[in-house]
């Protein structure tokens, strides 16, 4: 019943205000475009700064997530891409896409990451683009995988192979929200499975995701690739959270 009357009060939304109608961060009226953002709130979107690792000293790039000297994350991952900070203005865009069903916001973040990593030439790192699942429930709650859609934009851009929102959950997990590093990992351990008709054998895989926090969730989503020898796993998302930077 919950669900239904969320997909409910979401599709009255979306009569009252469609897609691109208006701004996904301030709620301004949009009269034209098709960019789900106001030119104000556009411009408060930016990469992330570049940062001093606080164990090693070095130096972590403006779009990388870890540091690639001494963070564990490098024993999982050849490669990380953020596109920008989980600031005020990043959590407000993203809450529309994920909980108020404005689907046109996660496809331009697709867009967004798409475009840098073509400036950056990340996207030749890649043979295979794939996107962290959801369970069940959010899936009819939402009508949609977020970071499918963000997916399928970063494939169609970057021109990379998509099979589509195929990893799966063995189990239902608990809520990640309020846990800590340690909760997180086991709350995902052993978690997600990759079809057996997908390759992924001397492949590069690029995990997508909305946001990551501490990548407890990516590096659970890696594990089978590893296990059936992926060449190497890489992980790009629209935003990383401040405490992943504290605690990885």
């Amino acid at each position: 019943m919950k669900t239904i009357s969320a997909q409910l009060r979401k599709a009255a939304a979306k009569l009252l205000f469609p897609d691109n109608s208006y701004c996904a961060v301030c709620k301004r009226l949009l009269f034209s475009g098709d960019i789900p953002l106001c030119e104000k709130c556009a411009g408060k979107i930016t990469p992330p700064s570049e940062r001093v690792c606080g164990s090693c000293k070095g130096v972590i790039l403006p779009h990388e997530f870890f540091c690639a000297n001494c963070s564990p994350l490098k024993e999982v991952f050849a490669s990380s891409f953020c596109y920008t900070d989980y600031d005020e203005t990043s959590k407000r865009f993203i809450r529309e896409f994920k909980y108020n069903g404005y689907s046109q916001a996660a496809v331009y973040a697709g867009r967004l990451i798409a475009k840098e990593m073509h400036k950056e030439v990340l996207h030749n790192r890649a043979d295979m683009v794939l996107c962290v699942p959801i369970s069940e429930k959010k899936r009819a709650e939402r009508g949609y995988n977020q970071a499918d859609l963000i997916a399928r934009e970063i494939s169609r851009i970057c021109n990379i192979m998509y099979p589509g929102d195929v990893i799966r959950m063995k189990r239902m997990p608990e809520d990640q929200i309020g846990k800590n590093f340690e909760e997180r990992r086991e709350n995902v351990r052993d978690l997600f499975e990759v079809p057996e008709n997908i390759e992924v054998e001397g492949k590069r895989i690029l995990l997508i995701d909305d946001v990551v926090t501490t990548a407890s969730t990516l590096t659970a989503c890696a594990t089978p690739f590893r296990e059936r020898k992926a060449l190497s796993v890489s992980f790009a998302v629209y935003a990383a959270a401040k405490f992943a930077l504290e605690s990885d």
